[in-house]
């Protein structure tokens, strides 16, 4: 699993490769297209994922922000924020909370609102804050969805450097899966972030 920060510098090492095959070519001349066909939402989402992907997050943020326009859907704002959240190594900026909130107020159960507004509370020194709402997360939720484990990960992992001894009674049981190797935080961010996608979330080992 890889934490918010070295999610970035993995997506920025991966993206010189990438370029190397020609998919930067292939987002910038897909950026060329868009300037010409600027209501082409797909089209603009497509470019965002492809920039997020190569570790261009400005890049990334300005397509969702153009997507936005176009459709104001809680989907496409929640792959906003984590974009924001992705441009700022891993740090939840106050705008990226904001989008997250809208999102929850509407979604209560988007886990991708739910894992960052989470992380922000532990940035903001408040691990308590952050292991109830995912807590919450985790029992909200199919146990056997595939972010699950990553989440439990972070519950107990937070449960430790604070005593909570009696958390893993509140969360739910579990199916049989491989456990992943979480790195230490750094900078107050929760493990696993970048893993998150646009449909199901999942965060991969």
């Amino acid at each position: 699993m890889l934490d918010a920060e070295r999610g970035a510098e993995l997506a920025r090492a991966q993206a010189a490769q990438q370029n190397a095959g020609g998919l930067g070519d292939a987002a910038d001349s897909l950026a060329r297209k868009l300037a010409e066909d600027p209501d082409n939402l797909e089209g603009w989402l497509l470019l965002a994922r492809t920039q997020t992907a190569m570790g261009r997050y400005d890049e990334a943020v300005k397509a969702y922000e153009a997507a936005l326009k176009l459709e104001r859907s809680d989907e496409i704002l929640s792959a906003y924020g984590e974009a924001l959240v992705f441009w700022g190594n891993g740090t939840v900026s106050d705008q990226a909370r904001q989008v997250f909130s809208d999102v929850l107020q509407r979604q209560p159960g988007d886990p991708r609102a739910a894992f960052y507004l989470a992380q922000a509370q532990y940035q903001d020194g408040r691990p308590r804050a952050a292991m109830d709402i995912l807590v919450a997360l985790a029992n909200s939720a199919d146990a056997a969805a595939p972010w699950q484990p990553a989440v439990r990960e972070n519950i107990l992992r937070i449960a430790a450097e604070i005593g909570a001894d009696d958390v893993a009674a509140r969360l739910p049981a579990l199916p049989a899966l491989e456990s992943c190797e979480l790195p230490a935080p750094t900078n107050g961010a929760l493990c696993c972030a970048p893993g998150f996608s646009v449909d199901d979330l999942p965060m991969a080992c």
